[in-house]
């Protein structure tokens, strides 16, 4: 969390607190990540701003066998992020586009009810009918 400000936030809900939690709980499940950078990112600075889109796949294994969390074999997972120049360096403070397991961006909504990230109505109905049994 080195890299994301305390100060982040999404549309989609996630703040800095929710983000960890998240990332705490994927290091746990999932072992050996390895982040690909598909093509060379797009980066755009302007003063203390920079807007950065990129291609990527990243795997891990899990469960003893290896699987993509984003992108796959043949695609890969297009996603956005602004960042900011704090004291502390570049920091992290807004990703888009983030696919889990080649499902749409609403599937980071519903893996981050898993850790408290507030769901409406219809959200918890979707989640209670997408949900796998372990």
């Amino acid at each position: 969390m080195r890299f994301v400000s305390r100060g982040y936030s999404d549309p989609l809900g996630f703040d800095f607190l929710l983000m960890s939690g998240l990332l705490s709980r994927a290091y746990k499940e999932f072992a050996q990540p390895l982040l690909e950078v598909v093509d060379p990112p797009v980066i755009k600075i302007q003063g203390k701003e920079a807007l950065v889109q990129g291609s990527i796949r990243r795997r891990a294994l899990y469960r003893g066998s290896r699987g993509y969390l984003l992108g796959g074999p043949d695609s890969s997972n297009t996603i956005w992020m602004r960042m900011e120049k704090l004291p502390g360096g570049w920091k992290l403070v807004e990703a888009r586009g983030l696919m889990p397991l080649g499902f749409d961006e609403r599937a980071m909504k519903l893996l981050g009810a898993e850790v408290g990230l507030k769901l409406g109505a219809r959200e918890k109905i979707e989640k209670k009918e997408s949900c796998m049994p372990c």
